[in-house]
């Protein structure tokens, strides 16, 4: 998702959090990244409250939007990704 200087964050909210989001993330069709030309912050923490509201339901659960992974298996992915991501903040 490319977001150019004087876009209406808010109004496009909704589309950039499903392309991440949808379909659990795990779709080919997701978003893999979204670039911001100016100041990315009010965007990643707009995103970041509205994946915040996304349920935490066990994977059996309808209404679950969000993939189920062993605990050691979410341990290694942030370990993984901590570890190549050096000064970016979270």
């Amino acid at each position: 998702i490319l977001l150019t200087s004087g876009a209406d964050v808010a109004r496009h909210l909704s589309t950039i959090t499903e392309s991440i989001a949808g379909h659990a993330g795990t779709g080919c069709v997701n978003a893999t990244a979204v670039f911001v030309e100016g100041d990315p912050e009010p965007v990643a923490e707009a995103v970041a409250q509205r994946l915040s509201e996304l349920p935490s339901l066990p994977p059996g659960d309808e209404r679950a939007r969000l993939p189920v992974r062993r605990a050691a298996v979410a341990h290694e992915m942030d370990a993984y990704l901590r570890a190549r991501t050096g000064d970016a903040r979270p």
